[in-house]
């Protein structure tokens, strides 16, 4: 068996199978939130980064892998761990997989930040 296809079987038989690294998440179809469906995805956030472009706030970017037959637009919004997030750019297939880039801005609230690595 090849590379290739060894990683093709990985993609469904490992990778996107919810007791090991997958999970479950609304996908909001055009953004709106009455169009909901669920899909399944391997989400990987980064630390929050301050923005003060709208205003202070943060801007919290991810990335969420899909199998390549899981339909999403660049419209399209995600709703994980309780947080919206928006689709910013959608990658080609590669083995059977796609990678969308997520991004969610968050304003300062008084006396309120984000938690970070360690915090509790």
């Amino acid at each position: 068996m090849t590379l290739a296809a060894q990683i093709l079987t990985d993609v469904t038989d490992v990778f996107f199978q919810e007791d090991d690294f997958a999970e479950t998440v609304l996908r909001y179809v055009g953004g709106d939130a009455g169009m909901a469906s669920s899909i399944v995805a391997v989400i990987t956030l980064q630390p929050p980064e301050p923005d003060d472009m709208r205003g202070r706030g943060y801007v919290y970017r991810g990335s969420m892998v899909l199998k390549e037959a899981v339909t999403i637009t660049a419209q399209d919004a995600i709703k994980f761990a309780g947080n919206r997030y928006e689709v910013e750019t959608i990658g080609d297939v590669q083995y059977g997989m796609r990678t969308v880039a997520l991004i969610r801005y968050q304003p300062e609230s008084q006396g309120v930040r984000p938690l970070k690595t360690g915090d509790h």
